[in-house]
């Protein structure tokens, strides 16, 4: 088996059956199944961004060459199955929190600059400003519990097609001390089609019939729509909500002075829905057939 090495090194790098040279007349294989910018042979060799598939949302320096995506997945739901786990891919904006920039903020939300706790401080409360006094987050009501009680059912992903600078500080917040999401953070480079705009399941290793979507918008997800559990979009803050400006029409002044807003249950708005169905695609996938291929989440999913 053959590669065509770049001269120049690469943030990308072969999987796979890695050659190298010790000596001008030498060669020899590197034979670890998944090398990091081949650190573990002490050496660099690389490939150029298009000749594997990246997967740097794991690791900076990571990209398929040689191991099929199909085995990589089966190996993956393998592991995960025997963890009695799932897969579960989540959306940012309006499915687990929204944001917006300040300047967009209503007369009516304005003091709400007030209330937010810094962004460096995320295990308190569920308004938060940046250092910058820029832009301002609300976490959806009962996502902390969702996000803990789904980990112990689900190995969890981001995917979203935000920058990654605003993934990563969004992350931070829900989850703070990093058990839930680790490194799987897939961001808009991350999106395929002309300007980024479809979300692909092809970089999350794992079998599609394992995965499920957790997304507000389902023109993203073209082509695992079927995975796809499809929230109600979140909205806290009154701009771009015509549902909540309805809401909230006639509390527009006195909020001035005591900011009292409409928002979701925490016991029994969409989030919590959600993770009961969760819970239940779960218990029939383990309660029927637990083996790799045995069953399929989107069948499940479409008989609930």
């Amino acid at each position: 088996m053959e590669f065509a090495l770049d001269h120049k090194p690469s943030h990308s790098t072969v999987i796979g059956m890695l050659w190298k040279s010790r000596s001008k007349s030498a060669k020899k294989k590197c034979l670890h199944g998944m090398p990091r910018t081949s650190i573990d042979c002490y050496s660099q060799v690389s490939v150029s961004a298009q000749k594997g598939l990246g997967f740097d949302f794991l690791n900076r320096s990571l990209s398929l060459r040689c191991i099929n995506p199909t085995k990589l997945g089966k190996r993956k739901s393998v592991h995960l199955l025997g963890l009695k786990k799932l897969q579960l891919v989540l959306d940012l904006d309006h499915t687990l929190l929204h944001s917006i920039q300040c300047s967009r903020l209503t007369a009516s939300d304005r003091c709400l600059k007030n209330l937010a706790v810094r962004e460096c401080d995320p295990k308190c409360g569920d308004l938060f400003i940046d250092v910058k006094g820029e832009w301002i987050t609300k976490l959806r009501p009962f996502v902390r519990s969702f996000l803990k009680e789904a980990s112990a059912l689900f190995e969890m992903t981001v995917f979203t097609r935000a920058q990654k600078p605003y993934a990563e500080r969004m992350v931070k917040l829900l989850d703070p001390d990093g058990c839930y999401f680790k490194s799987r953070v897939m961001v808009r480079e991350d999106c395929i089609g002309e300007g980024y705009k479809y979300k692909s399941l092809t970089k999350v290793p794992g079998m599609e019939s394992n995965i499920l979507i957790l997304d507000d918008k389902e023109n993203v997800w073209a082509n695992h729509s079927r995975n796809l559990i499809q929230m109600e979009p979140y909205h806290y803050f009154a701009c771009g909500s015509l549902k909540y400006n309805m809401l909230n029409a006639s509390m527009d002044a006195p909020a001035l002075a005591n900011p009292i807003k409409m928002d979701e249950s925490e016991d029994d708005g969409p989030l919590a829905m959600t993770l009961a169905l969760l819970r239940e695609i779960h218990s029939r996938y383990f309660d029927s057939d637990p083996r790799v291929g045995g069953m399929d989440v989107r069948t499940l999913l479409r008989e609930l």
